[in-house]
């Protein structure tokens, strides 16, 4: 015999820029530094250590719930920050 559950859990996917939003202007400021030119370029160009960079990073990477030894965490940093970018320009 089959049961059916008559109310089953929808889970949803929180939309990117909801994520986003999570971040201080600051980390955002970073992120986005860090995914243009690069970790230790991004330091010299914010006036920070490369260890500031770095934890920054690690604070961004644990708001956004990317896990942190997940490959790519940077570019999947990147890719919500681009996206959130292009739902602003379009509103």
């Amino acid at each position: 015999m089959i049961h059916e559950r008559p109310h089953a859990r929808v889970v949803t996917m929180p939309h990117p820029g909801d994520r986003i939003a999570r971040l201080t202007e600051r980390e955002r400021v970073v992120l986005r530094e860090v995914c243009v030119y690069g970790g230790a370029e991004a330091a010299y160009r914010l006036c920070r250590s490369y260890d500031t960079v770095r934890n920054q990073l690690s604070s961004v990477y644990r708001k956004l719930g990317i896990a942190g030894g997940a490959p790519n965490k940077g570019s999947r940093a990147c890719y919500l920050l681009g996206r959130d970018d292009e739902r602003r320009e379009r509103e």
